[in-house]
């Protein structure tokens, strides 16, 4: 063996030296190589999921939620409602500095039940007067409403009272306008509903 061979299993090393003048007088020393190899480890790929994510058995390592098998100790079978990294922690039972480690991103997301209607009708009769989106959790921001040029004709809020159709107080014609969603994520959504005036 020579000066910088990588040593890869478990040995006995010997080193060993003698008299190049006489053969016969000579020395020898050993060592003990212990390669402990690190564990295996599962590699679990980042999760997007609605509302939560129950994390699922593991062959090698456990989960915890900080690096190096720190923080608070998971379990198969736990629910995740919170985004966040998950790490996957094993160690050598032998010899415990000799470790493994990988992380996968769980991203949550809220189940989005918006309910957005494709038209109404502001005649007063009690019947869709007004244009309303309604959706749960807080999850939206604001919305707002412009016509065919792009110009902003109304601005609501979720599960209020709506848009009446009306501009600066006075009623706009019926024809298709356009919505802009804003969640509370920072995400839009844009479509369109028509003002059908009887």
């Amino acid at each position: 063996m020579n000066p910088g061979d990588i040593i890869n299993k478990s040995q006995t090393i010997f080193i060993y030296n003698e008299d190049s003048s006489n053969p016969s007088c000579s020395i020898e020393s050993s060592f003990m190589v212990t390669i402990n190899n690190s564990p295996d480890v599962d590699i679990l790929n980042d999760v997007f999921a609605i509302n939560e994510f129950t994390l699922p058995n593991l062959i090698n390592g456990n989960y915890y939620t900080e690096s190096g098998g720190n923080g608070n100790q998971l379990n198969s079978g736990d629910i995740i409602t919170d985004s966040q990294t998950i790490f996957i922690y094993n160690v050598n039972p032998i010899n415990t500095s000799c470790n493994n480690e990988s992380s996968f991103t769980i991203l949550i997301e809220e189940e989005r039940d918006v309910t957005i209607p494709n038209f109404f009708t502001p005649n007063n009769d009690g019947n869709n007067d007004t244009w309303i989106v309604n959706a749960n959790n807080n999850l939206i921001k604001e919305i707002y409403i412009t016509d065919r040029f792009g110009k902003i004709v109304g601005k609501i809020k979720p599960n209020t009272i709506g848009w009446n159709g009306l501009y600066n107080g006075k009623p706009l014609p019926s024809t298709t306008y356009w919505y802009q969603i804003i969640f509370t994520n920072g995400e839009a959504k844009n479509g369109a509903f028509a003002l059908i005036r009887n």
